[in-house]
């Protein structure tokens, strides 16, 4: 048992935020890296590593996810005013 006795809907209302955030970050990584189509890029090696920073190419984002992500921004800013 806990030190602090919360009340049961305070934790189920925080295991829905974690989850919804493990959702929207697994959702996010099969996003493309850029909304628009952009050719893919590969930069210098890094000093003192032999690591390579490099993107592939980015196809953009679907018509439909575009509008969906205006629509998100949208609500969003009318949400946080």
């Amino acid at each position: 048992m806990s030190q602090y006795d919360f009340p049961q809907d305070l934790r189920d209302a925080q295991l829905a935020l974690h989850q919804t955030r493990a959702e929207c970050e697994a959702y996010a990584r099969t996003l493309p890296w850029s909304a628009e189509p952009m050719p893919g890029w590969e930069a210098e090696k890094q000093v003192h590593s032999s690591y390579r920073p490099a993107k592939a190419d980015s196809p953009g984002y679907t018509d439909e996810r575009a509008t969906r992500s205006r629509s998100e921004r949208s609500g969003y800013a009318i949400v946080h005013r």
